[in-house]
């Protein structure tokens, strides 16, 4: 017997007995024998698994690549799950954890392609892009030798991008090409971004996603405003395009906007049905009167939980479009190769008992927020109080209000969406434009690389109508009457 053969397959068929144990439920027992057997209970109906390895290991001709021949065993299995549950190699598993941590490896550019061009759309803080001297709205021209032009596309920049070295960046900014050095490393993306919006006690904060410190992000955000004297009154909280994280992180942002104790803010149900739900503990630490929430169809997982509970309990007004609807709970298990699988292990149930999962198996007819009995969508994800359609027409009120801005002809405090509606037609209708993308892309880039508006009204988030439309509710009655009983 070729024991030198045996030896290299036995993390191979360790890995792959694991992983289908995992998934079925068997038990094995990993110790091994002197002749290189491994000594697995598996239950007779499965030995084919056992059965095709065996035959691999003595009868195929050629080279074999066990680490390959592991994750393909691995992933090929979690992919008949569900389209959550993922296998993550050594590489990706890095990335998943960095991702979870807020930390990510890259020069610190979001790049937006635009008619063949390729223009940076923001410099994250503290990056060596933002270093080297790189600027919002620049185009990107040549990356080392190779030049931006049609034949290039954004998985082609994406991945000259990720050379693990120090890039030659040429940008064209007006009339002028400069070239930068721009090294790639790990850099600290800030969860949250908080501002005075408006009037004094209006409080915007976006939180990108529920990284491990979105909490301790969010709440040092409010502390540093509550220092410089500002007042901490009301909030509009931007979860749009958040893809989720960490429950933990979410139900402890929750706290901060329930001042009852034990309220259940969100339950988790497994596979045995066994529930768990996390309630209030009662101590804010600032104190929050009127609330609107900020959602789109990209607010996934942990951003619906935190819209979708305070939905629930009529804590705040939600204000956009419908949210993704993954209402699903993965855990992740680490294994000995160096990678990990994600499974799909449970749901989120919110106050109300509903799910925010597409396809859930809890079905419920009709639900009703706790307090004021106002009805809730139950189709899937969470559908705002007040709807904001994701059209051309949102995107032409939000450029001309930018216009507005940029030439002192308005403040903050008094847009209105008929004011908008009013000339943005004739606003843009000396622009080709073809489809909405290409609109929001282009008149996005316009802005950016020809107006140069000053701070902090280049930020997207001060000439975007869901914002406006928020300022709105909190400042007039609207919201007592969004949130008022219904009568059944």
């Amino acid at each position: 017997m070729n024991f030198r053969r045996i030896e290299i397959w036995i993390p191979l068929l360790v890995s792959v007995i694991a992983a289908f144990g995992m998934l079925i439920g068997m038990k094995f027992d990993q110790s091994l024998s002197k002749d290189g057997l491994i000594k697995a209970y598996i239950p007779s109906d499965d030995e084919a698994v056992y059965e095709a390895v065996q035959h691999i290991n003595e009868k195929y001709y050629g080279a074999i690549d066990t680490n390959e021949l592991t994750d393909e065993a691995i992933r090929s299995m979690i992919s008949t799950l569900d389209d959550y549950s993922n296998y993550w190699d050594g590489m990706h598993h890095h990335h998943y954890k960095n991702y979870i941590n807020g930390i990510y490896e890259g020069r610190g550019l979001e790049v937006f392609p635009y008619a063949d061009r390729f223009y940076v759309t923001n410099v994250v803080a503290d990056s060596p892009a933002e270093e080297s001297g790189v600027m919002r709205g620049d185009e990107i021209i040549a990356l080392d030798e190779v030049v931006m032009d049609s034949s290039v596309s954004m998985d082609s920049l994406h991945i000259l991008m990720r050379a693990d070295r120090t890039l030659d960046i040429t940008v064209l900014r007006g009339d002028d090409e400069i070239k930068y050095k721009v090294a790639q490393r790990q850099i600290d993306v800030p969860s949250t971004k908080t501002l005075i919006l408006g009037k004094d006690s209006i409080i915007y904060s976006r939180i990108n996603q529920f990284s491990q410190h979105a909490y301790r992000s969010f709440m040092e955000d409010l502390e540093e405003l509550k220092n410089k004297g500002h007042r901490v009154e009301h909030l509009i909280l931007d979860l749009r395009s958040n893809p989720g994280g960490l429950l933990d992180e979410s139900v402890k942002i929750l706290n901060q906007m329930i001042s009852e104790p034990q309220v259940t803010l969100v339950s988790t149900i497994d596979n045995k049905e066994n529930m768990t739900e996390y309630k209030s503990n009662g101590r804010t630490f600032i104190n929050l009167d009127r609330i609107v929430v900020l959602i789109d169809e990209r607010s996934a997982s942990a951003s619906e939980i935190v819209a979708g509970s305070l939905q629930d309990l009529d804590r705040a007004v939600v204000v956009g479009q419908h949210s993704f609807g993954k209402g699903k709970i993965q855990q992740n298990y680490e294994l000995s190769n160096g990678g990990s699988i994600s499974l799909t292990v449970g749901e989120y149930l919110l106050p109300s008992g509903r799910s925010i999962a597409k396809g859930s198996a809890v079905d419920l007819d009709t639900v009703y927020t706790i307090h004021q009995k106002r009805p809730i969508n139950v189709e899937y994800g969470v559908g705002p109080d007040v709807l904001i359609s994701d059209s051309c027409d949102i995107y032409r009120e939000r450029d001309y209000i930018a216009y507005l801005i940029e030439n002192e002809q308005i403040s903050i405090n008094e847009i209105t969406s008929e004011d908008a509606k009013e000339i943005a037609n004739s606003f843009t209708q000396n622009r080709n434009v073809g489809s909405c993308r290409e609109y929001i892309s282009g008149e996005m880039v316009w802005f950016l690389s020809e107006t140069r508006v000053a701070e902090p009204y280049i930020s997207e988030e001060f000439f975007d109508l869901h914002i406006a439309e928020a300022y709105d509710i909190i400042t007039t009655d609207r919201y007592d009457q969004i949130l008022s009983p219904q009568k059944l």
